[in-house]
């Protein structure tokens, strides 16, 4: 095991330190209080979510903590409560939720600085690893993406755990474990990604704690038997165990819209780790969506293996003199190893810049301590001039992280930088689309959904979008031309149903209105009053007062404030009391 040269440093120091860690993180970083949410998730899971958006509440709470199947966000139940919390502070202004995400990258930031600290006694190496946790444009993502709070909150869960686990290791207590259980429970709570930190902990155990090594200073942490590391690791490993299973039965209820074959994921998870390295080490190409790939050529998913294979091989055969290279590059590997893509869900990308928000630490860590052994071994004036480069490639990663939050300053810049960076991005295309319709650039909007069902000929939501701008120029029929053609490729999306619904309601197809509507339910009974309203309606036209009134009162039941399921009521019931049944009645046009 490596020698421990401990920086022995006074509290001015730690505060130097990390006030220059601050302020390197802040000086970029601020420019988000001006970014609006970005029509990537931000409407879908937070501004519009009822739950969200009313704030703390105690049908909210409830809501984040039950686990439904039918239920289409991802459980990460203190993630949807940090979310409230915003909206209860905030309300909608977008700059203070970002705020929030930077003052937890922030946060994490300093952790990960008394971390290594605690457990190595090397200052300005630790504050090294922190500056490039806190810079890299990597970590953009995570950070400037409103949606990603999950993310950098669960790190921060993790990484207190982590201290948490170092101060149980200096003097094993059963009240410092139930600290450690807990704190991995509510890191897991946020977001259930971090479940190889028990493993982690292991390697930690390795180095730089040095639990194994019976010569190991007091005042890390003193050895214990082999078994005894791997026994006190069981509760957490257990708590692991139950997250996989509980992810596995969430993943199941959220469709996934380009199944792969598991040949083509198990590629794309080996050639995905190399381009993580790649995007890590030249950080100029990143973009918010990669597409899954069609095809991964047998020479990529080859020479993949072997650049994997050698630098795996090189820290074993390193691992008693440079113990921090095995840790740093199987930290990198294996926390990483639940986002690989083996089981997929959702619009699963071929890359995420955000999965690399944890692992990528145990790179840095590599890099740092590598970089620092090396420059000791040189001479005073070698090691000053050695200096330029640091400084150079530091100020560059500032620029390109400077520029990288621009580009989540709102949604159109966010999907003109996916189109600028990728190659046959159907999302993009469609996502750039949705942004231009609210800007009333119809026209524009229209092209780029062309271009997505050009890129990916079953992208329903393309052909869904393109069916609203025809509704929205009154084209009604070319408007259910385009719905029929989503739900032909993919037939249980609820709002297509509910748009053809309201179709055919306005050209008096009841027959083809009602099965929509019926539709909708039974895709989602719990989805909203619309599609009960709508019935009601088709009941209303066609002479059924009594079974239209029940139907109005159904919607109402699902959602008490719903105007246009009250207003129909009530001209029902005044038809009902004037002994109107056998006129037809008008009926508000649903939704």
């Amino acid at each position: 095991m490596e020698k421990r040269e401990i920086n022995h440093i006074g509290y001015r120091h730690h505060i130097v330190l990390c006030a220059s860690l601050m302020f390197l993180l802040l000086l970029p970083y601020l420019q988000v209080r001006h970014h609006e949410f970005v029509d990537f998730d931000d409407y879908l899971y937070i501004v519009d979510n009822p739950y969200i958006n009313d704030g703390i509440s105690v049908d909210g709470l409830i809501w984040a903590f039950n686990f439904r199947d039918n239920d289409k966000y991802y459980w990460r139940p203190l993630a949807w409560v940090s979310h409230m919390l915003d909206f209860e502070l905030f309300g909608p202004d977008a700059g203070w939720h970002h705020l929030i995400n930077v003052l937890l990258h922030l946060t994490n930031t300093l952790c990960l600085y008394v971390l290594l600290f605690a457990m190595t006694g090397r200052a300005r190496r630790a504050a090294l690893v922190a500056a490039l946790f806190a810079l890299h444009p990597i970590n953009v993502e995570s950070v400037a993406w409103v949606t990603e709070r999950s993310n950098v909150l669960s790190t921060t869960a993790g990484l207190i755990t982590l201290l948490l686990y170092v101060r149980y290791t200096r003097q094993p207590s059963r009240n410092r474990y139930l600290s450690v259980f807990f704190s991995f429970l509510l890191c897991l709570l946020v977001k259930p990604i971090l479940v190889t930190l028990p493993f982690l902990m292991i390697l930690l155990d390795l180095w730089p704690l040095n639990r194994f090594d019976a010569r190991s200073t007091p005042r890390f942490a003193p050895p214990r038997p082999v078994r005894m590391i791997i026994v006190e690791k069981i509760p957490l490993i257990f708590l692991t165990g139950f997250a996989i299973w509980l992810s596995l039965q969430r993943l199941g209820s959220v469709d996934s819209t380009q199944p792969v074959a598991v040949t083509l994921r198990l590629a794309n998870a080996v050639v995905a780790y190399v381009q993580y390295l790649i995007n890590l080490l030249y950080p100029v190409n990143l973009a918010a969506f990669y597409p899954f790939p069609k095809s991964i050529p047998m020479w990529k998913t080859v020479g993949a293996l072997l650049v994997l294979a050698a630098i795996s091989g090189m820290v074993v055969a390193r691992v008693k003199k440079k113990p921090y290279l095995f840790v740093g590059w199987f930290w990198f590997t294996g926390t990483l190893f639940p986002t690989c893509g083996l089981v997929q869900a959702g619009l699963w990308p071929e890359l995420a810049d955000r999965w690399a928000y944890f692992p990528a630490i145990g790179l840095f860590l590599l890099v740092v301590w590598w970089g620092m052994d090396f420059a000791e071994r040189l001479s005073g004036t070698m090691r000053k001039l050695a200096l330029v480069p640091v400084v150079t490639v530091a100020m560059a990663m500032a620029v390109v992280t400077w520029g990288q939050i621009g580009h989540w300053t709102n949604s159109i810049r966010l999907f003109e930088r996916m189109l600028a960076k990728t190659h046959a991005n159907a999302v993009a295309h469609n996502n750039l689309g949705t942004s231009l319709i609210k800007k009333g650039q119809s026209d524009k909007a229209r092209q780029h959904f062309l271009s997505a069902i050009e890129i990916n000929p079953g992208f329903a939501m393309a052909y869904f979008n393109l069916g609203k701008i025809a509704r929205d120029n009154g084209e009604t029929t070319k408007a259910i031309g385009w719905y029929e053609k989503a739900i032909g490729v993919q037939p249980n999306i609820y709002p297509v149903h509910i748009a053809l619904g309201n179709a055919y309601f306005k050209i008096d197809n009841f027959t083809q209105s009602w099965h929509h509507y019926a539709e909708a339910i039974r895709i989602d009974p719990d989805g909203g009053a619309l599609p009960f309203n709508g019935l009601g309606g088709i009941l209303a036209k066609t002479g059924q007062l009594d079974k239209a009134a029940q139907m109005f009162q159904k919607a109402l039941e699902i959602e008490p404030d719903y105007k246009p399921a009250k207003q129909n009521l009530e001209r029902v019931t005044s038809a009902l009391r004037t002994e109107r049944q056998g006129a037809p009645v008008s009926a508000k046009q649903p939704g």
